[in-house]
């Protein structure tokens, strides 16, 4: 079976509804953060990514580097890049062996992927976040969105 399949079927046992987004990938969603599994040509190659994590403007763009910069490094196997020129992703990339757990893996993309966008959000807002989260650590805050609506409203304004 090729890694598409092993990756939508351990999706879908997962209880998401993995969307085809045009043949480049699939979206899904986890406590309503939109993911979305890029497909790849080399078929070990795991892509999942948060996407549209955050817009960038001229003005912004110092410290959405720097919120970048730290995320990245204090998540493992996450990193965060701008994309389209434009956009904010978090991407978790992983090479895929054969006797791996995917589900176990999966979980732990998911939750890795949620620290990184959580500590991004947190160095944007100026809080302090300099300890590394360990991997699949749960580090997610309740009121991750809240804050942020709050944050691009005080950027808006």
């Amino acid at each position: 079976m090729k890694q598409k399949e092993l990756v939508l079927d351990c999706l879908k046992s997962m209880g998401f509804e993995p969307l085809d987004i045009d043949g480049m990938g699939y979206a899904f969603m986890c406590d309503d953060i939109t993911f979305f599994y890029v497909l790849d040509e080399d078929e070990q190659f795991l892509r999942i990514a948060i996407p549209n994590l955050f817009d960038t403007k001229d003005a912004n763009r110092t410290d959405i580097l720097e919120a970048m910069h730290h995320s990245s490094y204090l998540v493992k196997n996450v990193k965060l890049n701008i994309m389209y020129d434009t956009s904010v992703w978090a991407i978790y990339e992983h090479y895929l062996h054969s006797a791996e757990n995917l589900t176990s893996l999966m979980e732990h993309i998911i939750v890795c992927l949620g620290n990184a966008a959580n500590l991004f959000f947190k160095k944007l807002m100026g809080e302090d976040s300099s300890e590394q989260i360990a991997d699949g650590e749960e580090g997610l805050d309740d009121n991750i969105e809240e804050e942020l609506l709050k944050f691009i409203n005080e950027a808006n304004n």
